[in-house]
């Protein structure tokens, strides 16, 4: 059991799990840092693996996309929902994206060629061990 102290409050923690460790696990990535910087952010914005792969992975090569302009289109489309987030901590918001499909429903390769809406979710959690927030995107049916 771990005390946490944090705004003159003393919190019992009986379990924690960071984002940066999701991120160190593998369950989640913080891609593109520099351009998510240069699109104004200034928490670190970490994606669930899920989503990454529905939304920002891009393996084929038949039209002309590539992951950090497929990230910066889910940053642009998450900016208003991330504003609200920030005074919301833990508290979820919705946006899309457009997006054109990387991989079938079935895991094969998509032949998709026209965007289709994404729904994501954007909350504000801890980072890390020092409450340091940061923004965290995931589908909407993985847990909060």
């Amino acid at each position: 059991m771990t005390n946490v102290q944090h705004d003159h409050h003393e919190h019992v923690v009986y379990y924690a799990y960071t984002a940066q460790q999701a991120v160190a696990d593998g369950l989640s990535v913080e891609p593109f840092p520099e351009v998510t910087r240069e699109a104004g952010f200034r928490l670190s914005v970490i994606l669930t693996t899920a989503a990454y792969a529905d939304v920002v992975e891009w393996t084929r090569d038949d039209i002309g996309q590539d992951e950090s302009g497929r990230w910066w289109d889910v940053l642009m489309a998450a900016r208003i929902a991330a504003k609200r987030a920030l005074g919301h901590p833990g508290a979820p918001f919705w946006f899309e994206v457009y997006r054109i499909p990387n991989k079938a429903p079935n895991g094969a390769e998509s032949r998709v060629e026209l965007p289709i809406a994404a729904r994501l979710r954007i909350r504000v959690e801890a980072f890390d061990w020092e409450l340091t927030p940061c923004l965290v995107i995931s589908l909407p049916d993985e847990e909060e």
